[in-house]
């Protein structure tokens, strides 16, 4: 079962009825973090106490950790009060964003199959066969990404959240700075006006939006520059559930990228 459908955002979700219910059967929840899912973090104990946690963030081999990336360019922390800024950085100094490297994808999916193979043992052969499989197609898709990113890597481009870090570190990617910390966080006009003057000095080609948050902010920045408008989705909950859902995810937005940063 999938959580969070059609666009939602895990930084504003609220649990329903439904939802509590899903939880009270899981035999696994998988999950980023407490920092992501923030709205399952205090919820768990309670709702789902005999589920294991598997979670991307937690210490893993194999598993790459960036840091929060901070400085006036990635945060609009002047706009907000000392409370709102520890809770969205509560998930600690790391970027939980960390399913958009390849490499997190394939150490979580071989940590997924273990962690099946121990509780349905009679199907463990095939548990690890298929992430076995998803290894070896994610090193496909990995190579295909990259190539296809490399003529635009120096294009440089503004970001509605700091949600791509380790899509940027993989493909070596030119990302100037981000309009808001957090979603749910709207930038002060003295940021945005910063901003539009960053894109300016820097010759960004792209703003990118979200289809979960509406474009006005986005068209205000761009106006008066020569910077276009793109949009990335930044999660798949939009995407059918299927053995491909992670190579199409990551494909679409590779494709949405390249797309703005090479349009003439």
């Amino acid at each position: 079962d999938l959580l969070i459908k059609n666009n939602a955002s895990p930084h504003t979700y609220q649990l329903k009825p439904s939802d509590a219910a899903l939880l009270g059967n899981a035999d696994i929840i998988v999950w980023v973090s407490a920092g992501m899912e923030v709205f399952l973090a205090d919820k768990l104990p309670t709702l789902a106490p005999k589920a294991t946690l598997l979670g991307l963030m937690d210490e893993g081999e194999g598993v790459l950790h960036l840091p929060v990336r901070e400085g006036d360019a990635w945060a609009n922390e002047g706009d907000m009060s000392l409370d709102e800024v520890d809770h969205h950085h509560d998930h600690g100094h790391d970027d939980p964003h960390a399913w958009l490297d390849p490499q997190n994808a394939i150490a979580t999916a071989k940590r997924l199959a273990e962690t099946l193979a121990v509780l349905d043992t009679a199907n463990a052969a095939r548990y690890r066969s298929n992430a076995d499989k998803f290894t070896i197609d994610t090193m496909r898709l990995d190579a295909e990404i990259k190539q296809l990113l490399a003529p635009v890597a120096s294009k440089s481009f503004i970001l509605f959240h700091d949600a791509y870090q380790y899509f940027e570190q993989r493909y070596k990617l030119n990302a100037l700075g981000a309009i808001t910390l957090s979603p749910d966080v709207p930038p002060s006009a003295n940021r945005l006006a910063a901003l539009q003057q960053h894109i300016k000095s820097q010759q960004a080609v792209c703003v990118f939006a979200e289809p979960q948050f509406s474009t006005q902010m986005v068209q205000m920045l761009v106006k008066g520059t020569n910077a276009r408008i793109g949009t990335l989705n930044p999660d798949a909950s939009d995407i059918a559930v299927s053995p491909t859902l992670y190579a199409e995810y990551m494909r679409r937005l590779a494709m949405d990228i390249n797309n703005c940063l090479s349009a003439q």
